[in-house]
Formats: structure tokens, sequence, C-alpha cells
């Protein structure tokens, strides 16, 4: 099955509204002054106008943090987020990180996906800002794979001394694919999925920036 889903990168994950995708609004500057700052390196999963992270920090007006730096590349493969290290470096803060699924659909192994972030998240170090880790979301195509790699993330999150942030859990059966209704295209979030992910972030953000600032 894996053999069919090794596409291009630029053809393999592209959510159904990419091609609307709602600008990214900027913090108040003096506001910004007193509040954590929060960048995302990421595929898809934060690219699309409906995603987690636009209904969270993206919005620029969470509490306690502001939007630094967005660098989302839909179909993008970890090692194809190298090039973005700089910019979504440029400030600072922290930066999240939330990819690995594409890596799987290019028939690599979890075990390399995750290898693939970690080297995402010693860019970000080396280059004076704070990586978070991210699980991916469910996966009607690859689930198994879904599952292993996610526990390798918190494996890897936990042994680096990063802090996670969930949001699968809320949106996944046990065997690692989409809960019923909330993915329409078996591998994106549809806007109930998405708020779903949202609320899980809100609940973990306001702790994760507490223990980063």
């Amino acid at each position: 099955m894996l053999a069919g889903l090794a596409l291009s990168e630029s053809q393999l994950e592209r959510p159904a509204n990419a091609g609307s995708v709602a600008a990214v609004p900027t913090s108040d500057a003096v506001e910004a002054e007193s509040r954590f700052l929060m960048s995302v390196l990421s595929d898809s999963h934060a690219y699309n106008a409906g995603s987690w992270w636009r209904q969270t920090i993206g919005t620029g007006t969470f509490p306690d943090a502001y939007l630094g730096e967005f660098e989302s590349l839909p179909g993008a493969v970890t090692s194809s987020l190298t090039p973005m290290l700089d910019a979504v470096t440029a400030q600072g803060g922290a930066v999240v990180v939330q990819a690995g699924t594409n890596d799987l659909l290019s028939q690599r192994t979890p075990e390399q996906a995750v290898e693939g972030l970690s080297g995402l998240w010693q860019g970000i170090r080396d280059r004076g800002a704070v990586p978070v880790a991210a699980l991916v979301p469910p996966s009607d195509e690859v689930p198994q794979l879904v599952v292993e790699l996610n526990r390798l993330i918190r494996t890897a999150a936990a042994e680096q001394g990063l802090e996670l942030i969930d949001v699968y859990t809320s949106v996944a059966q046990s065997d690692g694919t989409w809960a019923d209704g909330n993915s329409d295209d078996a591998r994106h979030a549809n806007g109930v999925g998405s708020a779903l992910m949202a609320d899980a972030a809100r609940e973990q953000l306001p702790r994760i920036i507490d223990a980063l600032d």
C-alpha cells in the first residue's frame, strides 16, 4: 500500500482549503513584551485556515503568548523543513515542530521520521530558540506507523527534556485512525477535528508556556 503513496513531496499533503488560507495575524508590539513568543514549523497540519495552530497561537490573542514566525509547508517531509530553520528561529522564543506524516507516506520508517525531527529540534537549539515537540495527527492510510511515530516522539522528547503538545489523542481511535467525523480525506482534520485539536491545545499550552517562560 505504501508504494502507491510514494508521491512527490509537493503532492503528498495538500488540504482542500489550502488555496484560501487566512492571513496570519501579528500581535501588538507593546503587549508582546509581556507575553511569550511561540513560532511553528510544520507541514500542512498547521497550514490550513482552520488548523489547531491558527485557532490558538495563530490568532495573535492567545493568553500569555504571542505569535512569532509561521513556517508551514504542505507536503513537507522533515528534511524539507531544514531550510526554514533560520527563518523560524529569527525571533528566538519557542518553536513548535509538528511534522513526520509525510515521511511515513514517503515510505520512511517511524525511526527515520523521528530522527528527522530530532535534527530539527537540534537545529532550533543551535539557533538559540527552544523546540517544542508535537504529536502528529491520526491517519487512515498509515495508522500503525502513526501510532509508532507518536510513541517515538514522546520518548525522544522526554529524553531530550522537551515540552510536548498532544493534539492527536482527542481525534484518534486506538488504532491510529481518525475518530469518526473528524476527517473528510483520511489525512487532514476537518472543521470538527480541527476544533477538537484546538481545544486540546488550549488546555495544554498554558502549562507549556509556564514551563518555558
